[in-house]
């Protein structure tokens, strides 16, 4: 991405990608990739999803940083349905 695409980007229109890991799918939005620097990992309390942050916040810190967003295991976009929940907290109680 160009720093002329980069500076487009903003909450509103940012993708939401996921990554797995630990086999855990997990969903986020990354803003300023093009700055350089250590990445500004925002952290959102349990029940909160990517939505709930306010655009003006992610956009300040973003024209200046790299910014990740994120979903917590079992909130959000990950799982896509009330069975795939229901698996994920009985194997997260399982073990």
């Amino acid at each position: 991405m160009s720093a002329s695409q980069n500076l487009k980007v903003s909450w509103k229109n940012v993708p939401t990608r996921t990554i797995t890991a630990g086999g855990v799918e997990f969903a986020y939005r990354e803003l300023g990739t093009n700055n350089s620097g250590t990445p500004v990992v925002f952290l959102i309390h349990l029940a909160a999803v990517l939505d709930n942050w306010n655009p003006r916040v992610v956009d300040g810190f973003a024209a200046e940083h790299h910014v990740i967003t994120f979903d917590n295991r079992g909130v959000g976009a990950p799982p896509t349905s009330i069975e795939q929940m229901v698996c994920l907290l009985e194997s997260q109680t399982a073990s």
